[in-house]
């Protein structure tokens, strides 16, 4: 292999790894922080443009804070301070990178290896020798794809990962359908089994799909109603976590805070404490008083199974006392 064939190799194969860097930067830092489109594509990185439209007569809202996972019949929004034309230059900046950090590695003086048998000719005076031109590839090659997965695995945070909520109001809605209610008066209770978080879920089962992995990490709260005041405890993952919604993975820098899918599902009129995906992510003491205030509206208000659902809420409360203290 000639000396020019092997810099286009090491270009190609640094091209893709910034390009894998880049795609990871983008998602990881970009999307989440500075806009949303209600009908995303895959992979922002690689779709060039194709971040946020108006559609439907609707122009791009300009926002403070970026929310996710919302309705498709709102308009995409971007944060205050970016606009489409600052998100292009953004691309092309880190194009440029890679395509300048790609040609810095392929221009390194590099020199093909002899065939087998042959006699080794004698280097230019700038030219790499054979074994040394094996450990700038074997460089080259841990830079540009170990540090991308490093960061994928060591980085971003896995655990603790948070279910569609949209999902969840879906498979609520189509429970209230099959107890034949009426989902347009806005004044249906929720499933209660004998006020028991894990039975009263079960019956939302079937229209959550072959996924069962939710079951174990929210805790839900029988007894509640539409038409209960919105910001009332429904759903609520039973750890901490740095995640704000389940399609978005945060880096171990992120604080953890508590995950809680209100009884309005966010889409009331109220001012939110947090922004997730139809949820709301909130500090350790905000949590606490949200959940005891809910167990307190159960028992005040007798709702069926009042006194199961008192009892099993107030034992987690209690568990996660010293919890972030």
């Amino acid at each position: 292999m000639g000396r020019s064939s092997i810099s286009a190799v090491v270009f190609v194969v640094s091209l893709v790894g910034t390009t894998i860097a880049c795609a990871i930067i983008w998602e990881v830092f970009i999307h989440p922080n500075v806009y949303d489109c209600t009908d995303p594509g895959f992979i922002d990185y690689l779709t060039p443009g194709d971040w946020v439209h108006e559609a439907g007569g609707r122009p791009v809202a300009v926002v403070r804070d970026v929310v996710h996972a919302r309705s498709m019949s709102e308009p995409d929004t971007i944060k205050q301070g970016w606009s489409i034309v600052r998100l292009w230059h953004l691309w092309y900046a880190l194009v440029s990178a890679s395509v300048l950090i790609s040609l810095m590695f392929a221009l390194l003086p590099w020199q093909r290896l002899p065939c087998p048998g042959s006699a080794m000719p004698k280097p230019p005076p700038q030219a790499m020798r054979p074994k040394r031109t094996i450990l700038w590839i074997g460089a080259v090659f841990a830079v540009v794809v170990g540090l991308p997965l490093g960061y994928y695995h060591w980085i971003l945070d896995w655990n603790s990962r948070p279910f569609c909520h949209k999902q969840f109001m879906l498979a609520f809605s189509t429970w209230m359908l099959d107890n034949r209610m009426d989902i347009n008066s806005g004044k249906n209770p929720f499933p209660n089994v004998n006020g028991l978080s894990k039975e009263s879920l079960s019956t939302i089962q079937e229209n959550m799909g072959s996924f069962t992995g939710w079951t174990n990490g929210y805790r839900y709260v029988p007894g509640l109603r539409e038409d209960d005041a919105g910001e009332l405890v429904l759903m609520y993952l039973d750890r901490p976590t740095r995640w704000t919604w389940h399609g978005a993975p945060p880096t171990i820098f992120n604080k953890k805070a508590w995950i809680v899918v209100p009884v309005d599902f966010t889409m009331g009129s109220r001012r939110q404490s947090g922004s997730g995906e139809l949820s709301e992510r909130i500090p350790m003491d905000e949590f606490r008083r949200r959940l005891k205030r809910t167990i307190d509206f159960v028992r005040t208000n007798e709702r069926p199974n009042w006194q199961t659902v008192v009892a099993e809420h107030t034992k987690f409360l209690d568990s996660i006392e010293h919890v972030g203290r």
